[in-house]
């Protein structure tokens, strides 16, 4: 039986409102939910953002820390060679100055031998017989003075080493 249309449109009308309620209770349920889910996402990227934030702050401490040591070891590694450097070079000019007092030494012990050599062989030539020559010499030296005093009033000049004696062998280099 048919109901009357006014019947019939009044329960299509119910019907379409408790349709329409259901839809707006489900559509408020389904933002409800997106809103929740939403805030979660939310909060756990802020918390994850957080985390990841600490741990490059961290790392960035960590590798602060790591360049001050290798800066540091650097730094001493550096003054540890130049140490090093400056102890050889005072070990070096100690050796040297051994070696030119040993030098010095040795021309010292080499003009005394020169000078007992010399002594020696003026003994020997003093022979009897030779006292005309030391009078001539002793005029000639007398002479030699007096040119002596005359070039003493010019600038003198002075002798290369070459000129005054000839090194030992045992020195080497050029001669």
């Amino acid at each position: 039986m048919a109901e009357p249309p006014s019947r019939a449109a009044e329960t299509a009308a119910r019907q379409v409102e408790s349709i329409v309620a259901a839809a707006e209770r489900a559509a408020l349920e389904t933002r409800r939910q997106a809103e929740h889910e939403a805030r979660k996402l939310l909060e756990e990227a802020r918390k994850v953002g957080r985390e990841e934030l600490e741990e490059v702050r961290r790392k960035s401490l960590q590798l602060g820390e790591d360049a001050r040591k290798e800066a540091a070891a650097a730094i001493a590694e550096a003054r540890e060679a130049a140490d090093a450097v400056m102890a050889d070079a005072e070990r070096l000019a100690g050796s040297l100055r051994a070696t030119s007092e040993a030098l010095e030494k040795q021309a010292q012990s080499l003009v005394r031998d020169v000078q007992l050599a010399h002594r020696e062989l003026l003994g020997e030539l003093r022979l009897p017989g030779l006292a005309e020559r030391d009078q001539r010499r002793a005029r000639e030296s007398s002479d030699a003075k007096a040119r002596a005093a005359r070039e003493a009033a010019a600038p003198p000049r002075r002798k290369a080493p070459g000129e005054i004696f000839d090194p030992p062998d045992w020195i080497g280099g050029e001669r």
